[in-house]
């Protein structure tokens, strides 16, 4: 985006309608307004129709006004009754029956996880009561377990923090009904790696809260910073002189009932481009991996685990390079993944490059092979079989981390 358009942007968002939508956001109304909106403009073209209708002395068409008059009245109408429902359900928990209790996705099945990864799905919509304590022990001793898990492999320079916290005077946007949350706490002085481990170490507890049939929504631009932090600073669990609020996923009971804005919205948030797109073999990104010959046959699900990582508006910022070198019997062995970075956004292109190296972490542990993360120098990664070592490596995808095989796992 060049000057003008950033000049643009910047205007637009000092604007009134720009305030507007940002207080409807945060107040947790933005939600409901798109249908009762669409179904006020919906009917008022359903008049204007009808007048014209009215004044036409043309019987043909006269009928062919009157019947698009009905029609567009009647979704109109339709539309304003379903936002008017919406808010009573939902907004005002005006539903005299409870909603059922959430079901664990836990089975025996060999590709479990890898079913898990893909049928995941961000939570819209949360129901309006608390965690039982069995729940919230739950979730919070796997926030131990992640944490200590990553201890003595994380890539920032200090420790990370994961923060519970039950606020709904939280505003975030655009689930509905959150009142509980996991806030990533990082340094307030910028490291990298801290943003890449809070990926990490928080899509590690978000799978294993789907597994245990809890919702969960990862919250980035959509939380507003402020409510955020005056939470936190209320119990005492925020300091801003040291401390940064990374990202926050809010958890609970998944509801039945949504909002029909974000079931819309849910269409185009579920997509994810495919591995054509996402997995290369060389580092200039112009030819796709080939996953169904070796070596990189191995890894095929491992990719597809990854593909289906959430990110922030499914952006997908994340590239990959699959880097094979020959063996001692001249047949090629995976050396390493390289992971990149298509944006240069400082946090949520990094996080969600963390909640990758999650998601492909587990998936190398379910088809056996092992491995370890590591940050190559420039001139450690440069691929064999795409460039040679004059070719200078493109600025963007940046690079982030590589997965490196281990010795023992290439000759399985």
């Amino acid at each position: 985006m060049g000057d003008d358009g950033l000049d643009i942007q910047y205007a637009f968002e000092r604007s009134r309608i720009w305030k507007i939508k940002t207080r409807l956001q945060h107040t947790g109304w933005l939600q409901f307004a798109p249908p009762l909106v669409l179904g006020l403009l919906w009917s008022m073209v359903s008049f204007i129709l009808l007048q014209i209708t009215n004044d036409s002395g043309d019987k043909r068409f006269h009928f062919i006004l009157q019947f698009m008059g009905n029609a567009v009245g009647a979704a109109g109408g339709l539309l304003l009754l379903v936002g008017v429902c919406d808010i009573l359900i939902i907004k005002f928990h005006l539903w005299p029956f409870p909603e059922p209790p959430p079901v664990p996705k836990k089975s025996n099945q060999a590709e479990d996880v890898f079913h898990l990864m893909r049928h995941r799905r961000s939570c819209r919509s949360f129901q309006p009561r608390s965690l039982e304590n069995a729940d919230r022990n739950m979730i919070m001793k796997c926030v131990r377990d992640e944490l200590k898990q990553h201890q003595h492999k994380s890539f920032g320079a200090q420790p990370i923090r994961i923060e519970y916290i039950k606020a709904p005077s939280i505003r975030v946007w655009p689930g509905v009904n959150a009142r509980e949350f996991l806030i990533a706490i990082g340094p307030a002085k910028y490291d990298l790696g801290c943003v890449i481990d809070v990926g990490r170490v928080l899509q590690g507890v978000v799978l294993n809260a789907t597994e245990n049939g809890l919702g969960t929504c990862w919250i980035g631009p959509g939380a507003d910073q402020k409510s955020v932090v005056r939470a936190l600073t209320g119990e005492g669990k925020f300091d801003s002189a040291v401390d940064h609020v990374v990202v926050v996923c809010a958890v609970g009971y998944p509801s039945m009932f949504m909002p029909l804005s974000l079931r819309v919205g849910r269409i185009f948030t579920t997509n994810r481009l495919p591995l054509e797109e996402l997995f290369f073999d060389d580092p200039t990104f112009r030819r796709h991996l080939d996953l169904t010959k070796a070596p990189f046959d191995r890894f095929s699900k491992c990719c597809e685990g990854a593909r289906w990582s959430p990110s922030s508006l499914n952006a997908q910022p994340v590239r990959c390079v699959g880097v094979a070198d020959a063996g001692a019997g001249g047949e090629e062995q995976t050396v390493r993944f390289d992971f990149y970075l298509t944006t240069a956004s400082r946090y949520y292109a990094p996080t969600a490059l963390g909640i990758w190296l999650r998601q492909w972490e587990i998936g190398c542990q379910e088809v056996s092979i092992k491995g370890r993360l590591v940050i190559l120098a420039e001139d450690e990664r440069r691929a064999r079989g795409g460039s040679d070592n004059s070719t200078a490596l493109p600025k963007f995808p940046r690079y982030g981390v590589s997965w490196v095989m281990e010795e023992d796992a290439k000759t399985k």
